[in-house]
């Protein structure tokens, strides 16, 4: 593998573990807040659903705000292997 290639793969590997990150802490996190809710306050359904709605958001959010800080650093990248 080419040592460029190399610079892309290893970005787009960073951008998959960061994204994936952001989506699976929120889900997990009000997931398991709905459900305590849903038990103590017996909607349980809801309650959950409504974590899930709330962790697409605050994820939509980041990863927005996180997708143009990765687009500015690849033109980066792309800016150097273009050098060569």
């Amino acid at each position: 593998m080419k040592n460029n290639d190399q610079r892309y793969y290893w970005f787009a590997m960073r951008i998959f573990g960061e994204f994936t990150t952001i989506i699976a802490i929120p889900v997990v996190v009000f997931a398991l807040i709905g459900s305590k809710l849903g038990k103590i306050y017996g909607h349980e359904p809801w309650f959950v659903l409504a974590g899930f709605v709330i962790a697409g958001l605050i994820s939509g959010t980041i990863i927005h705000k996180k997708a143009h800080r990765l687009g500015k650093e690849f033109d980066k990248i792309d800016k150097k292997t273009g050098d060569k």
